[in-house]
C-alpha cells in the first residue's frame, strides 16, 4: 500500500506530533508499506536524526527549509499536492488540516484543538471544518479533544473516532530534555 503521512509544521523538533509521524511511518514501512512524509519544512536532516532518532531513512518531502506562512504557506501546499498526486496514495493521514482534494482514503487524525485567534481565527476554523468535512476518516486522540471539536466544529460526534496515542517509548531512549538541546 503508499501511505502519505502529512504535517503543515517542521518535522526536525521532538514533539509528541512529530514522534507519532515517525513511529507510524516506522511502524508501516515494517509492514511493507510504501510510505512517505510530507511536511512543511525541515531545517537539517541531521538534526531530525539527532532529536527523532529514526531507525528507519524515511523518504520526506520538506516544502521547505524555514517554513512558510500566508501566500507561501499555500503555493507550497500546491506543490506538495502534485507531488502526492503523482505518488497515488492509498491512503493520506493528516496530522493536521490540509484543505486540498487528495487521492486515496484521508484519514484526519487531530492531535490538539490547535485554538487560534486574531483576525485570522475563523479562516483557520473554515479550514479544519472543510478538512475534516473531505476526510473519509476523522481521529481524536482523546474523548475530550472530540467533545471539544464537536463544538468548535459544529460535527456530530459520531463523526470521530477516539484512538489514543500510541508511541513506542522504548523506541526513543533519551538522556532528558538538556542533553539533547
Amino acid at each position: 500500500m503508499r501511505i502519505v503521512l502529512t504535517r503543515r509544521e517542521a518535522l526536525d523538533s521532538p514533539d509528541g506530533v512529530n514522534i507519532f509521524i515517525v513511529a507510524l511511518a516506522q511502524a508501516l514501512s515494517d509492514l511493507d508499506h510504501e510510505v512517505w512524509v510530507v511536511v512543511g519544512s525541515l531545517r537539517s536532516h541531521a538534526e531530525y536524526r539527532r532529536l527523532l532518532g529514526p531507525r528507519l531513512d524515511l523518504r520526506i518531502l520538506a516544502l521547505n527549509r524555514t517554513g512558510s506562512t500566508g501566500l507561501g504557506s499555500a503555493a507550497a501546499w500546491l506543490r506538495a499536492k502534485w507531488a502526492i498526486d503523482g505518488f497515488r496514495p492509498d491512503l493520506v493521514i493528516h496530522s493536521e488540516a490540509v484543505p486540498l482534494p487528495l487521492p486515496g482514503t484521508i484519514v484526519q487524525v487531530v492531535h490538539d484543538l490547535e485554538p487560534r485567534s486574531g483576525r485570522l481565527a475563523p479562516v483557520w476554523r473554515t479550514i479544519r471544518r472543510m478538512s475534516t468535512r473531505r476526510s473519509d476518516y476523522v481521529v481524536a486522540t482523546t474523548t475530550e479533544l472530540r467533545d471539544e471539536l464537536v463544538r468548535d466544529l459544529a460535527m456530530p460526534a459520531h463523526h470521530f473516532t477516539v484512538i489514543p496515542k500510541c508511541v513506542d517509548l522504548q523506541a526513543y531512549p533519551s538522556a532528558g530534555l538538556a542533553a539533547r538541546e
